[in-house]
């Protein structure tokens, strides 16, 4: 039977100042020569001096933790024989052909990333309990850990959810033109998840966007509108509203001295949740919020600091058409969310899908980036989980996924959610989000299969890189390529049949004397580790053209970068 957590454990965490450490044990890696972090010990804060005024702010706080140096990886194989190579690669025998294009798309990758909401340092996290009564603690151990896994994934890029009453839960003042500081609660558990987030961030030199969820009607009611029946609403003032992201954003750039935020979001989904008055979705309304919003970055010094990324719909074409229309002129990208498609679905479907999204910018906004902030399965448990969630299959699911959007047009993605967490206090079942790359402290932050396989497209390719599509001679094989501003390749290359292996032949007019190193995601490779499946071999090249063997429903991530 599933139980609250009862008052009496509630005046115990209250007394529960030290949170015991989490134990993570890891499997072997059954690929040879595993890379093995070096975990540092955790150093004591440096103090800071203030900066003076004419002195570029430093971050105020330096995290418990440090990045450990990884144990390098062998970047070399030994090397095929003039004679080894022509012997193999006369003998291969290609039943499919992939070809890289010619031409690049117009724009290129922007990052493959992540969502990473800020509940960790709740109170909710810090002292939670399970059906049977036992409880878990995290603390700073977890926390390393968590920052340790974002660095082995190659995380580009993380969405964090905010809300207006985090930091300012009561007005600050009538006049929305003139800021109280001092009326901000900038010292709360609220914000301080944020700030550790960002700080993490800004230490791995991960960009982050910054999406300004909605007013919470539970929370933050002086910002939301009346008689609405969702949690969140359209703010009820857009002076006020522009004002509260502009403080945020000031604090955090002025007196934080933070640098990797780089883009901010107007609302969450809001072709169904910009509600206001009668308790309807009002798009006039959201496009007077946005310019408004728009103006006041301008006036108060902040646009050239960030991009500001719009949309954000629930794959809803007739809402991102009219962003589009009426939003491009001020719009630096735009975006959709997508848990349309799972693994029975085609890459056909996915391709086609995504490439009429980027018709409609296209249309109007071309050369505008067109982004998919969330993206999961439509295997839907309600909000917080999904069917095939620690499914094998869902790893190759998210290479195809990611080889039809990008072919498509698209410029990048970021994945719902980071690990999974409490989201509020509550039933395990009902209040964890179940949909992370790995699971919760309760089951050892153990890492699920896709872990692997985002883990391999994070961290083998390159924001800023061009993408190149490949056209591929066969229904069940296919792939996109990547070349960094350096000149190195990769490719991510699916064989979704289910019952064979594929003998594949890629051929690259852009590239010769490839030397691509081979990740491969398949049932034998994918295990407990958290470090990213490691190459296993070098691919056999000549003149520009790359001879591989994919095992049945599995992919190879082929790469120049180490």
């Amino acid at each position: 039977m599933k139980r609250k957590i009862s008052i009496l454990i509630a005046v115990i965490a209250i007394a529960m100042l030290a949170f015991a450490a989490c134990g993570n044990e890891q499997a072997d890696d059954v690929i040879p020569t595993p890379t093995v972090a070096e975990t540092q010990e955790p150093s004591s804060p440096t103090p800071t001096e203030k900066p003076t005024p004419t002195e570029k702010p430093t971050p105020t706080e330096v995290p418990y933790w440090t990045i450990g140096t990884p144990t390098p990886m062998p970047t070399e194989f030994p090397e095929y024989t003039e004679q080894e190579k022509n012997d193999y690669i006369n003998g291969f025998k290609a039943d499919t052909v992939l070809t890289v294009s010619e031409t690049k798309n117009e724009l290129g990758l922007d990052a493959f990333g992540v969502e990473w909401d800020p509940h960790f340092w709740r109170s909710y996290n810090l002292l939670s309990m399970d059906d049977d009564f036992n409880v878990s603690t995290v603390g700073e151990k977890d926390w390393a850990l968590i920052a340790e896994r974002a660095r082995e994934l190659g995380i580009q890029k993380i969405r964090i959810m905010t809300l207006p009453g985090w930091y300012e839960p009561k007005n600050d003042n009538d006049d929305p033109f003139v800021t109280d500081f001092d009326a901000f609660a900038f010292e709360s558990e609220h914000f301080n998840s944020i700030y550790r987030e960002l700080l993490v961030a800004e230490q791995l030199g991960i960009d982050v966007n910054l999406t300004f969820w909605g007013a919470d009607y539970e929370t933050t009611s002086w910002m939301a509108f009346n008689g609405v029946n969702d949690w969140i609403t359209a703010p009820n003032d857009p002076d006020e509203y522009a004002e509260n992201v502009c403080a945020l954003l000031k604090y955090l750039f002025d007196e934080k001295g933070l640098t990797c935020i780089k883009e901010i979001t107007v609302h969450n989904e809001p072709d169904w949740a910009f509600k206001s008055t009668g308790n309807k979705v009002d798009f006039s309304y959201y496009v007077k919020v946005c310019k408004n919003l728009n103006e006041r970055l301008i006036n108060e010094g902040l646009r050239d600091k960030v991009k500001l990324v719009l949309s954000d719909d629930t794959f809803n074409k007739d809402w991102l058409t009219k962003s589009v229309i009426e939003l491009y002129e001020i719009a630096d990208g735009f975006n959709s969310h997508c848990y349309v498609f799972g693994d029975e679905n085609s890459y056909k479907e996915m391709y086609n899908w995504a490439a009429a999204n980027n018709e409609i910018v296209d249309a109007f906004a071309s050369k505008v980036p067109y982004t998919h902030n969330e993206f999961g399965g439509n295997k839907l448990l309600g909000a917080y989980h999904q069917g095939d969630i620690d499914q094998y299959e869902r790893g190759v699911y998210y290479a195809r996924l990611s080889n039809a959007f990008m072919n498509a047009g698209s410029n990048g993605m970021l994945h719902w959610e980071y690990f999974d967490m409490y989201y509020y206090s509550g039933d395990r079942d009902e209040a964890v989000m179940s949909l992370g790359l790995f699971q919760y402290v309760d089951k050892g932050w153990a890492v699920r299969p896709f872990y692997h396989s985002w883990g391999l497209i994070m961290k083998y390719t390159r924001p800023g890189s061009d993408v190149f599509p490949m056209v591929s001679d066969s229904d069940d094989v296919c792939a996109t390529a990547y070349r960094t501003e350096n000149g190195e390749w990769s490719y991510v290359v699916v064989n979704s049949d289910r019952a064979n292996a594929r003998s594949i032949r890629i051929d690259n007019v852009n590239a010769d004397e490839l030397k691509m190193n081979v990740h491969l995601y398949s049932r034998s490779t994918v295990t407990e580790s958290d470090k990213v499946i490691e190459a296993s071999a070098r691919a056999y090249e000549k003149d520009g053209s790359v001879y591989i063997e994919i095992p049945a429903y599995s992919f190879v991530m082929l790469t120049e970068l180490r």
